[in-house]
């Protein structure tokens, strides 16, 4: 759907030092973003962090942020490892 006023979409994933999930969480984010949301991604690991994410968010007047995990499986190091 469309965003409210003042409403912003945090898409949130894991991270990887793989570029795969970097790419794909930005799929989605302009995904997000073509319909009209602002949307920013965020990492927990190998990427920019919730904090700077949602002060970008702040910092351009947004004042309700939507948080969407994102849960991305590829054969990455991780999936190797397990």
């Amino acid at each position: 759907g469309e965003p409210g006023e003042g409403e912003a979409v945090l898409l949130l994933a894991r991270g990887s030092s793989h570029s795969q999930c970097r790419k794909t969480a930005e799929y989605y984010a302009e995904a997000f973003r073509e319909k009209g949301w602002r949307a920013e991604c965020a990492y927990c690991r190998h990427g920019t962090g919730v904090q700077e994410a949602v002060s970008s968010i702040v910092g351009d007047g947004y004042g309700r942020i939507r948080v969407v995990p994102l849960f991305i499986g590829f054969d990455g190091a991780s999936a190797e490892a397990a």
